[in-house]
């Protein structure tokens, strides 16, 4: 099918991005619930920082192998791995930091999203990613709102939802573009 914004080869690397980053992400998220579940006393920052880390380092080899034309999409594995980082860096009892980093992922990854979804808009279904960015601000304005009474189970939970909606949403993405 033709595009008016993209060629075929364009479409195919969206494709090709979407289907490899949301198998992933949905595997990382998976096992981030699963984790937190099965051993909730695992520090915060150690696991939210490894679970981004391996997330952001995954988009970003994608992004980078894949060719994608917009810049925009450098800016989610930038943001992830910058807040993994950030994570890992901060002792655990500085939770405030841990919190603006998590809603700093959040929000900037959500308008990413957005962002990224009005580029790709001709192609059939880019409405899913707009979906993610929208799931990703509404659980950074939950957390924000909510931030007092949320603890750290609750809060890896999230992040870990988060990731595997996001590659959920990319792997229906992959499946329907023709």
């Amino acid at each position: 099918m033709k595009y008016t914004m993209f060629d075929d080869k364009d479409v195919l690397s969206i494709k090709e991005y979407a289907y490899a980053v949301g198998i992933s992400f949905f595997i990382i998220g998976l096992l981030g619930i699963l984790t937190d579940i099965i051993f909730p006393k695992i520090p915060f920052n150690l696991f939210v920082g490894f679970l981004l880390f391996i997330a952001g380092a995954i988009s970003l080899y994608f992004t980078y192998t894949n060719n994608l034309k917009f810049s925009i999409k450098f800016l989610q594995p930038f943001v992830i791995l910058t807040s993994s980082l950030v994570l890992l860096a901060v002792p655990a009892n500085h939770e405030l930091i841990s919190l603006l980093s998590i809603l700093f992922y959040l929000f900037l990854d959500g308008f990413a999203k957005l962002i990224f979804s009005q580029a790709i808009r001709p192609i059939p279904f880019w409405n899913y990613i707009s979906y993610s960015g929208a799931l990703s601000v509404v659980l950074a304005l939950s957390i924000l709102i909510g931030w007092e009474i949320m603890n750290s189970w609750l809060l890896a939970f999230l992040i870990s939802v988060n990731i595997l909606f996001d590659g959920l949403m990319l792997f229906i993405l992959s499946k329907k573009i023709i």
